[in-house]
């Protein structure tokens, strides 16, 4: 089940970028995202306290108005926000060559 916790973050910010990109009008080429969930005890019991994104981005235009859509989605995400979990980001966003017509 941590594991499945973990990923249900991953998931829900990878399914809120896509729909903030898609109404952006953005050309994502590729998206991966590894997540880390940190557990945290005190001998008795143990509760994630953080869990670490690193979303991996390429795009077909510009790089900066990705990272905002990706905050912004961080920020929406259903999942993330209803739990005590804080989530950081640390994307790495790739902007891919222009296809010639």
């Amino acid at each position: 089940p941590e594991d499945l916790f973990v990923a249900s973050i991953s998931a829900c910010l990878c399914l809120t970028f896509h729909e903030f990109a898609k109404k952006a009008r953005l050309d994502i080429v590729d998206y991966s995202c590894r997540a880390i969930g940190r557990l945290e005890g005190d001998g008795v019991s143990q509760r994630f306290t953080r869990v670490d994104l690193y979303p991996k981005i390429k795009v077909r235009g510009s790089a900066e108005s990705v990272e905002q859509i990706l905050m912004q989605a961080k920020l929406r995400c259903l999942v993330g926000r209803s739990s005590d979990v804080i989530a950081v980001l640390h994307p790495k966003i790739e902007e891919a060559p222009l296809q010639e017509i």
